[in-house]
């Protein structure tokens, strides 16, 4: 029974740590273009200065909560967490919209919603195939995979371009070979060769 009992506590924490880390990179995606607008704006003592402090934090956290707690991974994976929530959010997101004068609704709606709407339905089929069907093979995670990224990237071009983005690709699109000239002259509405025409 005990050792059922401890089979069980494991396979918890295993799951609560799986879960733990995929909230991270969720989160940093977004603010996934702070850094580089940050970059390009010539702030990054700020953006520096900010990451020292998550870091700073992320192994103190640590410290407590493997070494003090003794809770090992997940203490490791939670530190790392509420690093990024408390710190992360509250201080390199706000550098970010600061130094690119753009309010955070600006931000949502330009940069989080048009990746994070279309990739919807793509997180649905992979969860519907995984708590349906299931995955226990190699090929049924590539095919799942293939099928998910594909969606999203013709969700993407169907809703998530702007005018900008279709205008970008039409001036590229005589560049490049005939079937991909083809598509990125769809996809662009021919904005792109009227602006160079023009």
């Amino acid at each position: 029974a005990v050792a059922g009992g401890e089979v069980s506590a494991v396979a918890v924490t295993e799951a609560a740590l799986a879960r733990i880390e995929k909230l991270n990179p969720l989160l940093n995606a977004f603010n996934a273009l702070g850094p580089a607008a940050l970059a390009a704006a010539g702030a990054m003592r700020g953006l520096a200065l900010r990451q020292i402090i998550v870091h700073t934090m992320n192994l103190g956290l640590t410290l407590l909560f493997v070494a003090f707690l003794r809770q090992g991974a997940f203490g490791s994976a939670a530190a790392t967490l509420l690093a990024t929530i408390t710190i992360d959010t509250t201080l390199t997101w706000r550098l970010s919209w600061r130094v690119t004068h753009t309010p955070t609704s600006a931000w949502v709606r330009e940069v989080v919603l048009p990746t994070l709407l279309p990739a919807l339905p793509s997180v649905l089929v992979c969860l519907c195939v995984k708590f349906v069907f299931g995955i226990a093979s190699w090929v049924g995670l590539l095919g799942v995979s293939a099928i998910s990224g594909s969606l999203y990237v013709v969700l993407v071009a169907m809703f998530g371009l702007r005018a900008q983005d279709r205008l970008d690709i039409g001036r590229v699109a005589d560049r490049l070979p005939a079937p991909a000239r083809t598509l990125a002259h769809r996809l662009s509405n021919g904005r792109g060769a009227a602006s160079q025409r023009s």
